[in-house]
């Protein structure tokens, strides 16, 4: 089995895994953490991701990782006075990779729907690392106003989606972060990989 590009990466040492052992149903893992938080090594996740960067002598978008703009967000968006948005080659794969595998639950905005819930309003509180945990290792959850489980399935073995699970990190921050309104956005001119 190949080696996905995630499985080496590192979490913040608040994004521990979520895990499903089902001993404990009534688990809320909807807790915020930072998205600069500390590694373990003391750097925060940007200066981290920039020595990896350095030190690899690649960029992160080649390594399968969304890049960052220059003001430090993982998505490039332009939108004009009209609504009309144009977005970076990272923010428009993870746009399709997210209507692909994972708008029939969350919906085709990503403002949720009667069993699965809004990431607009979810990615708010929540950093990378735990997203991608989410994502890979999936979520259980006991809603105590109806009594039911949600449950999201894990995606660790789908590799179409963990080779591109910065891509839709990048898609859904720019639509958590209100930068990128619901709709169709369109490619940059020239390419836009950052």
């Amino acid at each position: 089995m190949a080696m996905l590009p995630f499985a080496s990466s590192s979490f913040a040492a608040d994004d521990g895994p979520i895990v499903n052992d089902y001993s404990n149903m009534g688990a809320d893992y909807s807790g915020s953490d930072d998205s600069e938080a500390k590694s373990d090594s003391g750097k925060s996740d940007a200066s981290a991701k920039a020595t990896a960067k350095s030190s690899s002598g690649k960029s992160a978008s080649s390594s399968g990782q969304a890049s960052s703009g220059a003001d430090g967000k993982p998505y490039k968006v332009n939108c004009d006075g009209d609504g009309a948005c144009k977005v970076s080659d990272d923010v428009m794969l993870g746009y399709e990779k997210f209507g692909g595998h994972c708008s029939r639950c969350h919906g085709e905005t990503a403002e949720g729907s009667t069993f699965a819930p809004s990431l607009v309003q979810r990615l708010k509180g929540m950093g990378q690392g735990r997203f991608t945990a989410a994502v890979a290792g999936g979520v259980t959850k006991l809603d105590s106003t109806t009594g039911m489980y949600q449950i999201m399935p894990a995606w660790a073995n789908n590799e179409d989606v963990m080779n591109h699970v910065q891509q839709i990190w990048a898609f859904l921050k720019a639509r958590s972060d209100g930068a990128l309104p619901a709709g169709r956005p369109q490619a940059m001119d020239g390419g836009g990989k950052g």
